[in-house]
């Protein structure tokens, strides 16, 4: 089973370096762009399933990829959410983001690693056919960590994930996933 897993594109917020954690946020014109172009780019493969972030911004984005695939039931799961940042949420990012400490009410990292944790094994113990998975950078990044077979405290390690990035994950029951393609964007060239 392959799982492709696809980051929103650029939002408004992205634009303006606002924290949306799990603000809806929207498309900007660079976000839709790359919705139309992720969806080009996968309308040939074959998905089982579809799971996507309720959020609106991944939600928008998920809806030009699934237009090529007008069979697929999408799932919409509140574990794909980003991480919720607190009182941090809707506030510009610091120039320097290695002295960025995110605030007490900030969703403690065990907590966020935990709900990946049981989507990402929720998703590999039910068959072979191949999935789609909408969702967020932080998440994206915790997704990835897991199938390392790396715990919470080694998601800072994984690199930013960009807008509209495909990272695909093979896995089989019993077997050790292997990252494929990581956080790539040569389908929006």
């Amino acid at each position: 089973m392959k799982i492709f897993i696809v980051r929103h594109g650029e939002t408004i917020e992205n634009q303006k370096r606002i924290c949306q954690g799990q603000m809806h946020g929207s498309l900007s014109e660079k976000g839709i762009l790359q919705a139309r172009q992720t969806g080009e780019y996968l309308k040939n493969e074959r998905f089982g399933h579809c799971y996507c972030s309720d959020l609106q911004r991944a939600k928008d984005f998920c809806s030009y990829i699934t237009a090529f695939h007008k069979n697929l039931i999408t799932t919409y799961d509140k574990r794909l959410r980003e991480r919720y940042f607190g009182s941090f949420q809707g506030m510009p990012f610091p120039a320097d983001m290695k002295c960025f400490q995110p605030p007490s009410d900030t969703e403690l990292i065990e907590d966020f690693y935990n709900r990946a944790y049981h989507f990402y094994h929720d998703i590999t113990n039910c068959g072979n056919e191949n999935l789609l998975v909408i969702s967020h950078g932080v998440t994206i990044r915790a997704l990835i960590a897991i199938a390392q077979q790396k715990t919470a405290g080694a998601i800072d390690s994984v690199d930013e994930i960009k807008n509209g990035a495909l990272t695909v994950i093979e896995t089989y029951q019993g077997i050790t996933p292997t990252i494929i393609l990581l956080n790539s964007t040569k389908h929006l060239q």
